[in-house]
């Protein structure tokens, strides 16, 4: 993703962006971000369903699927 992201940087700041380039680079990022978050998502479900009954309501409990879990004093 960090390369992507330099690579998307450096074709915008050219002094004649290539439309066509750009575009693909945004489709390829946002490709590789949808595959990342299905895989953490399967990951969620496959430890939640280990987890005890007690261990998952803790889970709920501190916003289980949100992505941050609820923290004293966190801010975003």
């Amino acid at each position: 993703m960090y390369g992507m992201r330099n690579e998307l940087r450096s074709a915008w700041l050219q002094t004649t962006p290539d439309r066509d380039k750009i575009i693909t680079l945004q489709r390829d990022a946002s490709n590789l971000r949808n595959r990342m978050e299905e895989k953490m998502t399967a990951c969620r479900l496959d430890l939640f369903q280990v987890l005890t009954p007690e261990q998952q309501a803790k889970v709920r409990a501190d916003g289980a699927g949100r992505g941050v879990p609820k923290r004293a004093g966190y801010r975003r």
